[in-house]
């Protein structure tokens, strides 16, 4: 427990889950952390042209991102031999330490990439993890720690060979919420 939970009177500190970094639930993880570490004025979900796409990417994979509701058509470069990996549709709960939540019974996604449909998967994360958000992100909506669980379906591509790409994806719940994206990828 820290001086400040002591001193404030704080609940216990919850033990970071250990998801591997390259899994299902670890990517999501990592995902989750890279939305709430942009501020708001270059954030990824609410840029409707692609242009804030690169930002805070990691080396190893790049990330895609959906909106907060509706359609965004996007365009930007990816590096090459770089996986990709991003929500067709998520739901986040944030200021948590109950485990995590299934996916939605109502949720639906598709997924086109280059013309060819391929099956997203659903991801969950039964343990909360710690998210810091950055001063004005809207992800988390405050600066500072949080834990979060997040579910959805998801998919991790392949690298894609070198040239142009589309990627094309829907999703929402019965709630009323959905997401239509589309992205023109140049891979070099």
């Amino acid at each position: 427990m820290s001086i400040f939970s002591r001193i404030f009177g704080g609940g216990r500190e919850q033990p970071e889950p250990s998801y591997d970094p390259q899994s299902p639930e670890g990517l999501a993880v990592r995902w989750m952390r890279w939305v709430a570490s942009i501020e708001s004025a270059r954030h990824p979900i609410s840029d409707r042209t692609g242009q804030f796409a690169g930002e805070q990417q990691p080396d190893d994979v790049f990330f895609l991102a959906g909106t907060f509701g509706g359609e965004a058509d996007r365009r930007c470069v990816v590096p090459a031999d770089t996986p990709l990996f991003f929500p067709v549709v998520n739901v986040w709960y944030w200021n948590t330490s109950q485990p995590g939540r299934p996916l939605p019974h109502d949720a639906y996604g598709v997924l086109i990439v280059d013309g060819e449909d391929v099956t997203p998967d659903p991801i969950s994360t039964p343990t909360p993890f710690t998210v810091v958000g950055a001063k004005g992100n809207p992800a988390t909506g405050g600066h500072g720690p949080t834990r979060a669980t997040v579910s959805g379906l998801w998919k991790r591509v392949d690298p894609l060979p070198p040239g142009e790409h589309v990627i094309r994806f829907a999703g929402g719940f019965g709630s009323g919420f959905s997401v239509t994206v589309t992205y023109h990828l140049t891979v070099n």
